[in-house]
Formats: C-alpha cells, sequence, structure tokens
C-alpha cells in the first residue's frame, strides 16, 4: 500500500465551506470527480493536487484575516472599540480561536499541503498532466510558511515531526530555533525543485500567484529573509546568510510580486474582517491604535506642508466628534470612553476588496535598510528606507486610500538624513511599524523583536508586560501526550533573546 493510500485524510469540512463560498474555480473541478465532496483519496489526488491547495490557503488566510485580527491591538496599532474585542485586547484570547490558529493550520492547511507533496511523490512526471516538482514546490512553500505561522503565536510547536502520523502519531514539539531553521530547510528543498521554465504548476487553484514559479521562488526567499531575522534577534549568527539573501537572491522588491490573498466585492468572497464591518458594525471593532497616530504625526513633524505621515488618511477615518484622526490608547477602556472621539480603521483597509498581505516589497525594503544600518552602511540604508516607504505609499496607487503624488514626494524628500540620528536603527524599525499597521502577526511579531517603539500592556491586561506568545489549546494539551505543559503568555519567545 503507498504512502498516500496509508494516510488518507478528510477534507475539513469548515475549510471546504468556505472554499466553496469563495466560489473560486478549484471547486467545480473538485466537485466533478469527487462522490463525496468532503474526502478526497489516493486515486482523486495523484491526478489533481490543485484539489488541495486552494482549501489550504483559504484556512491559512481565514485564521490570518479574522481570527488573529486581534493581534494588532498588543502592538496598539489597532485598538478595540466595542467590549467586545476588550478581551482580546487584555490577552484574554479564546480558547476556540487558539484552537483553530493552532489545530486548524495542522489539520487543514499543514495536512493538505503534505498530501500534495504525497501526491507529487507517487506522480509519473510523463504521464502526470502537471510537473511534480514545481506543484510539490508550491505546496512545501505553504506547508512550512504554516509552522513559521504557527510558531510566531506559541513558539514551540511540532515540524520536523508534524505530519508524520503513522511514525509520530504524537509529534513533540520542537524548540522555535530548531523550527526557524526547519522551515528554511523546506523553503531551500522548494527553491532547489521549483522550475519556472517548465510551467506546469497548479494554477487556477493557485489564488496566490496563478501558477508563476518565480513569484513563488521571490516569496520563499522573502520569507527566508524574515525567519534569519528572527534567527539573529534570538543569538544565532545568520550574518552572512542574510547578507546573501540581500545581495544575490531573488526578492520581492516590487508591488507586483507581492504575496496577497484577494478578495472581491461579491457575496461570499469579502474581505473576513470586512464582513464584521456590514454585519457587526464598523465601530464595534477595529480602532486606530494613539501610538500608531502620534509616530505617523511625528514623521512629519519637520516637514513643511504635511502635518503627518500621509498614509494616516488612508490608515484612519476621522473620530465623528471632532473630524481629527485620533488615536485610542491601550490604558482606554473602550466601555468608558466615547467612541465617536476616537477614529475607525479606514475604509480604504477595511473595504470588501483588500487583500491579506502576506509579503510585500515595502516589508523587504524596510528589512534591508535596517540591515544595512546595523552594518555602518547608512547611505545604502537610506536609499533602501526611501524606496520602503515609497513600495508602501505606492501599494494603494489607484485604489481607496490613493496618495497624491505630491504629498508621497514631500513625505519622501523631507525624511532625515539617517547620518544626522543619533539612532538610525530605530527610526527604521519605526517605519517598519507603521508599514505592518494591519498585518498578523507580523507587527506584533515585529515588535516582539525589536522592542520599537515603547508600549505598555492596558491596565486590566492578563499579563503587565506586553503578551508575547499564546497559551497552548487545552485540546492540544488534552490530546498529545507530548505536550502536556502550559506556558504563560508573559513568557518571551527565543526569537527575543531573552531566554
Amino acid at each position: 500500500m503507498n504512502s498516500i493510500a496509508k494516510n488518507m485524510r478528510r477534507i475539513s469540512i469548515g475549510t471546504l465551506a468556505v472554499v466553496m463560498l469563495l466560489s473560486l474555480g478549484a471547486c467545480d473541478g473538485f466537485l466533478d470527480i469527487n462522490d463525496n465532496p468532503n474526502e478526497a483519496s489516493d486515486t482523486d489526488i495523484t491526478p489533481n493536487p490543485e484539489l488541495l491547495f486552494a482549501p489550504a490557503l483559504v484556512n491559512l488566510q481565514s485564521n490570518r484575516t479574522i481570527e488573529t485580527a486581534w493581534t494588532p491591538y498588543f502592538v496598539n496599532t489597532w485598538a478595540p472599540l466595542n467590549g467586545l474585542a476588550e478581551a482580546q485586547a487584555n490577552y484574554n484570547i479564546n480558547p476556540l480561536i487558539r484552537g483553530n490558529t493552532w489545530i486548524n493550520q495542522y489539520t487543514d492547511t499543514a495536512k493538505n499541503t503534505q498530501l500534495i507533496i504525497d501526491a507529487t511523490n507517487e506522480a509519473d512526471p510523463q504521464t502526470a498532466g502537471y510537473n511534480p516538482g514545481n506543484v510539490r514546490a508550491q505546496a512545501r512553500i505553504v506547508q512550512a510558511y504554516t509552522y513559521f505561522y504557527v510558531t510566531q503565536f506559541f513558539g514551540e510547536v511540532p515540524a520536523t515531526q508534524a505530519n508524520k502520523p503513522d511514525e509520530f502519531p504524537n509529534p513533540e514539539a520542537d524548540e522555535q530555533e530548531e523550527v526557524l531553521r526547519f522551515v528554511i530547510d523546506q523553503w531551500n528543498t522548494a527553491i532547489d525543485e521549483a522550475d519556472p521554465s517548465a510551467g506546469n504548476a497548479i494554477q487556477d487553484e493557485d489564488l496566490i500567484y496563478k501558477g508563476d514559479m518565480q513569484k513563488w521562488i521571490r516569496f520563499a526567499n522573502s520569507l527566508k529573509l524574515r525567519a534569519y531575522f528572527l534567527l539573529d534577534s534570538g543569538g544565532a549568527d545568520v550574518t552572512s546568510e542574510i547578507n546573501n539573501l540581500i545581495n544575490n537572491a531573488d526578492l520581492i522588491r516590487t508591488n507586483d510580486q507581492n504575496a496577497l490573498f484577494p478578495f472581491f466585492d461579491q457575496d461570499g468572497r469579502k474581505n473576513n474582517a470586512f464582513q464584521l464591518k456590514e454585519n457587526n458594525g464598523f465601530e464595534a471593532w477595529f480602532g486606530c491604535g494613539d501610538t500608531v497616530v502620534e509616530e505617523m504625526k511625528n514623521f512629519a513633524s519637520n516637514i513643511s506642508g504635511l502635518d503627518a505621515d500621509p498614509r494616516l488618511q488612508t490608515y484612519c477615518n476621522p473620530a465623528s466628534a471632532s473630524g481629527d484622526i485620533v488615536g485610542l490608547g491601550t490604558d482606554e477602556a473602550p466601555n468608558a470612553v466615547p467612541l465617536q472621539d476616537f477614529s475607525p480603521v479606514g475604509d480604504a483597509i477595511q473595504r470588501a476588496t483588500f487583500p491579506n498581505r502576506w509579503v510585500t516589497a515595502s516589508e523587504i525594503w524596510l528589512r534591508i535598510a535596517e540591515w544595512r544600518a546595523r552594518n555602518g552602511n547608512l547611505s545604502d540604508a537610506q536609499t533602501a528606507l526611501e524606496t520602503g516607504i515609497q513600495r508602501s505609499m505606492d501599494f494603494f496607487d489607484g485604489k481607496p486610500g490613493e496618495i497624491s503624488p505630491d504629498d508621497q514626494s514631500a513625505f519622501i524628500d523631507g525624511l532625515p538624513d539617517l547620518d544626522n540620528l543619533s539612532n538610525p536603527t530605530e527610526y527604521i524599525q519605526l517605519h517598519q511599524y507603521v508599514d505592518y499597521f494591519e498585518r498578523r502577526p507580523q507587527g506584533w511579531t515585529n515588535w516582539r523583536r525589536t522592542k520599537v517603539p515603547d508600549i505598555d500592556p492596558p491596565p486590566e491586561a492578563r499579563y503587565d508586560v506586553i503578551i508575547r506568545r499564546w497559551r497552548r489549546p487545552p485540546d492540544v494539551l488534552a490530546n498529545n501526550s507530548n505536550i502536556n505543559n502550559q506556558i504563560p503568555g508573559s513568557k518571551p519567545m527565543w526569537f527575543e533573546g531573552e531566554n
């Protein structure tokens, strides 16, 4: 019996339902060949590995977009405007949310991509009708990203033993450094296998890049850069690896290369978080934090004609009472303040078609800027900083929240010379903080890595420090004999270098 038959899995009914609601092209083909649309066998998967790819992507983005929407509260780029969200802002994360963020990523995204990897290992390249190496590379990149995603919430999680149920029915949690090195190895393997000239990758069901393998390679390299920065902050010597990526690798450097999960202004295909606006009232959920508002105002304090970073008008709507942009602080409980006095997250962000941004060119350039500054090359750091901010503003060209060319030019031209700053690295990290405005968990992860800017926990928070991790879900502790201890949310991650 081959490995696929022995390890046949059921596609998550919940994930499949989301895919069907999204009405994406993969669903028609899936239903055409399966009598039972909730189960796929080795016979289905080997000739049609694309059947599992869209569900894997949808499950991951759904968690990123809505179930972890609270993480910007932790670093005060967002703030809760309603008591319904205040519990999450105070670090009381619902066990169901914690369970979905851990368990569903393993049982849906990572499992489905493992089935694709197994199927392509079994496929005959001459008769498969697709390029097994390219399809396997797509699946491996997403699977490794899933482990990378989960470790940012929980720290020590299974990776090396994950998705090997016959060998490891109760996989052990790897130390975070090992997780980071493992996912980098997986991305390297995928890059080596990918062949952009060969084509025949998953296309219609590839919701990110439509089968463009060169873009998948850039995505993998860019994720490696993220992981290496965490290894670096944890104390590992990865200087040569980071230098090699920045100097030689094909990274995401322009906005047309961004890794984005798309949404559409159609029922069932809208941005998940936007649906809270439609169904429950916009102001009831997401407001702008006063830390990000003040930092964006400070950026323009010496620029003639601007009273704030021009992205502020894109990120935040004016408060209804004053017409000004006013952020809510971590010390202000939403049940005790007049909500009309504070700014909700802007319509340019909270809209039906706003994509889930997985990796962007602005992020990569700002990381390059930081690295150059930390290594004393302030001239190149200045160029990378300006390019990163330009990419961040350009993202909204032709979209809601578009920033005028005059404001863009005024802001870029008015940036300080890094040579004149006492701490140029911290200044660049503040721009990273602003760029990560809505992205989860990257904004929270980057704050834990840099501790920039200074942020205090809410007075009623579960811990007296900014939350560092989510506690392990009860179901994981109950069902995996090798993961049976709880870790408090105040314990720093390994990558913070405080252990």
